[in-house]
């Protein structure tokens, strides 16, 4: 059995209750199957997906490697990722423990969510909220050289903020004239994600 090993270098949480998206990504993109409930990797991220389960999941103490095997271009594969990153360390202990998290199916799940990360920085959030089918509020958070930038629509606004803050369910962006917010209408795994996937930059 071959082994690659991996040093990611884009990371990501992608949730779409529409349609029954929940992919966490670390280099390698790991689709959740809704069947099964348990994660398969993704072999053709960039057009029709190409699914393959994974098995013998392992990874060590603080959450920093994560290794498993599958079956990777028609041939048996151990994968090894490392990373000294917060958001994969999460990412990791998610799908190492996610037989033991309560997640479910619902229609409940009103927001759409995105984050992105690359060469160990927070890049870019994006919310989409529906609401009987109509989208009625969004937020776009982006980390540019200068500071992070919330981008509001309807319309079209990009302000730099100075504050960004959680309060329960609630991301809240600050600065010195205004204030936004967006309430998360998602079941608890899923917020408790999206803020542990945040924190790094609460309180900028």
């Amino acid at each position: 059995m071959s082994l690659k090993k991996i040093n990611p270098k884009d990371s990501a949480f992608i949730y779409n209750p529409r349609t029954n998206d929940f992919i966490l990504i670390s280099e390698i993109n790991f689709v959740l199957n809704y069947t099964t409930k348990s994660f398969e990797v993704d072999q053709n991220p960039h057009g029709e997906s190409n699914c393959t389960p994974i098995s013998n999941i392992s990874t060590n103490y603080d959450y920093s490697s994560l290794m498993f095997d599958t079956i990777y271009r028609k041939k048996e594969t151990s994968f090894s990722l490392t990373s000294n990153h917060d958001f994969d360390k999460i990412i990791y202990h998610t799908i190492y423990n996610f037989d033991q998290l309560s997640y479910m199916y619902t229609n409940n799940d009103k927001d759409k969510i995105e984050i992105y990360f690359s060469d160990g920085l927070f890049s870019k959030l994006y919310l989409y909220k529906h609401e009987n089918n109509k989208l009625i509020d969004t937020m776009t958070l982006l980390s540019e050289t200068d500071g992070l930038y919330i981008i509001k629509q309807n319309p079209w606004r990009k302000f730099k903020i100075n504050l960004l803050e959680i309060k329960n369910s609630e991301i809240i962006c600050k600065n010195d004239h205004d204030e936004f917010s967006f309430n998360i209408q998602n079941q608890t795994l899923v917020k408790d994600l999206i803020i542990s996937l945040l924190k790094p930059i609460i309180n900028i």
